[in-house]
């Protein structure tokens, strides 16, 4: 099932704030892992650091496509794009398998509370006009969903975490131009191509400053990245423990007396 266009606007075309804060992040939680040395390195999206020796990638390629062999590369990096894809468990699955044993996979992501303001105010404007809402700004993924997505795909170590950035507008046709100008825009295959008017984006951004407005007056958009974490499984990396097998009790490494609750089964 095709949920979103395959087709989408190049994000290297339109370099937003938020493609230079999340690669920023990227390269500092690449720092962290000074001790590796990336040989087989793939950066897909912008920001990738100068001076890294990096696999090619087109502007216009196909994340969904990944034509890398098993086993072929150690590090990949993904700035944006996994949150416009049409199988983004496959997409994982794809990119562990491409990764040598302790590979790394980093990414950064739109998250489920982006933009919520705006996609509230379209939904109740849209339902009290229309009788009815369709969707208008395309799903994303939240941060538990995209933590089972990395353990489902095979990833050891998963991790994932969550930025959370407001974002203040003047005109809620300036939001509307920053959202479709960084290729974020709804991008359904089957979004509703009925006509709304100006009529009904006038409600829209009457209904978003009473609802989602600062103080001063200026509407407040809301954006989550999600950042993912995750290696290709190795022999060599640390495994949990098994339940029941540590050899030293919390309460004695606390040097404190453990207190047993009580049995509230009992009358």
């Amino acid at each position: 099932m095709q949920i979103f266009k395959t087709r989408l606007p190049s994000r290297a075309k339109t370099l937003s704030l938020l493609d230079d804060h999340c690669a920023a992040a990227l390269r500092d939680r690449l720092l962290d892992m000074a001790r590796r040395d990336f040989t087989e390195a793939l950066w897909v999206g912008a920001g990738a650091p100068e001076g890294m020796a990096l696999r090619d990638w087109p502007v216009e390629g196909d994340i969904e496509h990944f034509a890398y062999p098993p086993a072929s590369l150690d590090l990949i990096v993904v700035n944006g794009t996994l949150n416009r894809v049409n199988d983004l468990p496959g997409v994982l699955v794809q990119m562990r398998r491409a990764l040598k044993p302790d590979g790394l996979f980093l990414a950064a992501m739109l998250g489920g509370e982006s933009m919520f303001e705006l996609r509230d105010s379209l939904t109740r404007t849209e339902a009290a006009m229309f009788g009815g809402a369709a969707a208008r700004v395309h799903p994303m993924v939240d941060l538990p969903t995209m933590a089972g997505l990395m353990q489902r795909a095979g990833y050891a170590l998963p991790v994932v975490d969550s930025e959370l950035k407001t974002i203040f507008y003047r005109q809620l046709k300036t939001l509307l131009h920053d959202i479709r100008a960084s290729g974020e825009g709804l991008a359904l295959a089957a979004r509703s191509k009925k006509y709304l008017g100006k009529g009904f984006w006038e409600a829209v951004e009457a209904d978003y400053k009473a609802a989602h407005s600062a103080p001063d007056g200026l509407l407040e958009a809301s954006i989550e990245v999600l950042f993912a974490t995750g290696w290709a499984p190795a022999e060599s990396q640390q495994k949990p423990l098994k339940p029941g097998s540590a050899e030293k009790r919390l309460a004695d490494a606390l040097g404190t007396v453990e207190t047993p609750l009580p049995d509230r089964s009992r009358p």
